[in-house]
Formats: structure tokens, sequence, C-alpha cells
């Protein structure tokens, strides 16, 4: 806070009140990061009392999708009032699809992580990967990790994941005995006759992590 004089310097204004950040804790106030605070954006970024930095970028957040918001409405001739309602439930939604998208990456590559264990255990014993099976009872199709060599089936799962509703039906008439159509390229590369109805010997879930 400034000593209010008019056309004072900089260097004439003094802190009338601690700062609730508490940088001055540190013993080393000039390690206080100001434009990391306000996110880079010392101009946009303004916290008056100290005690909110996170409200800094849903504050600008807010903004921005306010002013599209008006843009949008006068474009369209609307004349009603934005709905602040809206816009926080925007932001919810926004922040709920960054952490699926976080957690889809992180079990994609967890998933990948498991397979090439699978991978590792099967050795030489590996006729084909990835490959396409549909069940002949309902008619749903399932992609399957591993295709062994003596036609058994073979299904990577991590953690407590679990299988798929149609990798379910595949592997329900595999283990009675059914049969199972190959299907796709992936099958031919596996030494099974795409289209064709085949019996397979087994169909096992190997959970390597």
């Amino acid at each position: 806070m400034g000593d209010g004089r008019p056309g004072a310097l900089s260097s004439a204004f003094r802190f009338l009140s601690i700062d609730p950040k508490g940088f001055e804790d540190t013993g080393t106030p000039a390690m206080f990061g100001r434009y990391t605070y306000v996110g880079n954006d010392p101009v946009n970024g303004v916290d008056p009392d100290g005690e909110c930095p996170w409200c800094i970028p849903i504050a600008i957040f807010l903004a921005k999708e306010a002013v599209a918001e008006v843009a949008s409405r006068v474009t369209h001739g609307a004349t009603d009032w934005i709905s602040v309602k809206g816009l926080g439930k925007k932001l919810v939604r926004s922040q709920a699809k960054r952490n699926l998208k976080k957690q889809l990456k992180k079990n994609i590559k967890k998933g990948k992580r498991g397979e090439a264990l699978t991978r590792k255990k099967l050795k030489g014993n590996i006729a084909g990967e990835q490959v396409t099976l549909e069940s002949s009872s309902t008619g749903k199709k399932a992609r399957m990790d591993f295709v062994k060599k003596d036609g058994g089936v073979v299904e990577t799962k991590t953690g407590n994941a679990q299988l798929t509703p149609n990798q379910r039906a595949v592997k329900a008439d595999i283990d009675a005995g059914r049969d199972v159509i190959p299907r796709g390229q992936k099958a031919a590369e596996a030494g099974l006759e795409p289209n064709k109805a085949v019996k397979l010997p087994s169909c096992k879930i190997d959970r390597p992590c």
C-alpha cells in the first residue's frame, strides 16, 4: 500500500500491513515469484487481498467465457442476462474432461506395459496380436490381445481392470466350446481363416501387473 501522495515515486511507497501470502517467513522476500503467482500475467492477474492465488486463472477463464457469451448473444439478438451458473458448470465440465483425458492416457500406458510383460512371458508362442473375434452366440465382437500358436487366446488386464462385455461374450463361447468367428487381417496373420467359424481351445486372462 502506498502513502497516497499524487505523483509519489515508487521508492516512497511502503507496506502498511503483512502480506497474507506469508513470503516474508522464508527470510528471502526476493525469492517470492510474483509473476508466477499471477500466472505470468500481471496485467490481468489481480489478487487484491493476497489470499486467493488460484482464483486468478478461474476469474480469467470466466471473464473470457462471459465475453464470448455476450458476443454470441448480441450476434443472435438475445437480450437476457448471462448465466453465471452456466459458466460455472462449463468450467467444471472442462476440468472433468481434462481429468478424464489424463486418466485415459495413464490407463493406456499401463495397458501397454502389461501387454509387453505378457508378450515376454509367451515368448515365441505368439501367432498373432490384437485379433478380432466374434461371439457366435451373441454377435458381439472383441479385439483380444494375443492368439497363441495352439489357438489359445490370452487377454492382458492390469490392476483391477475387467473384461469388456464383448470380451466376456467371446470368452464365454470359447470356454463353453462354442464357435467364434475370426474377423479381419489380424486374424489371417494369426493363422485363422477370416469369417469362418472355429473352436479355440482356451481363453485366459493374464495379469502381469
